[in-house]
């Protein structure tokens, strides 16, 4: 999970090529932030080219700060005129709680220490295993 409002947060890389020629983007790349629910920005951290077309950006702490956040590294002859990369920072149990309080308002929430169980309405069991095996389950109560 990438660390959410880290105040060193790691690089993101993309390789950027030409649409027309597969050739490396080396220059003119910028970058463009949008964290979840929020609107499209400049990008305030540090971009770099590390040859060959692949491009580093890291962002800055305050853009880390959301449950989500998109990169969009822009330039003009890159096909679709640049990639996108979405970053997930919540941890496991803000995601889980996320899912309650969006879709499962009336649901039960309960944990066996390795598992947490979302029992909807209707009977159905969810079962997410945060241990080892990072599986999800669906069952009846």
């Amino acid at each position: 999970m990438y660390p959410r409002n880290s105040s060193s947060p790691p690089g993101l890389f993309v390789l950027l090529v030409e649409a027309d020629t597969g050739d490396p983007i080396e220059d003119s790349v910028s970058v463009e932030v949008i964290q979840s629910g929020g609107d499209p920005a400049s990008g305030e951290g540090t971009l770099s080219h590390e040859g060959d077309g692949l491009w580093q950006y890291i962002p800055t702490q305050a853009e880390t700060d959301a449950p989500s956040f998109c990169v969009f590294f822009k330039h003009a002859d890159a096909w679709a005129g640049g990639k996108q990369v979405t970053v997930v920072t919540s941890t496991v149990s803000d995601v889980i709680e996320q899912i309650r309080s969006v879709l499962l308002d009336d649901a039960a929430v309960t944990t066996n220490g390795t598992d947490t169980i979302i029992t909807l309405d209707s009977g159905i069991e969810v079962t997410i295993d945060i241990g080892g095996n990072r599986t999800v389950s669906l069952g009846e109560a």
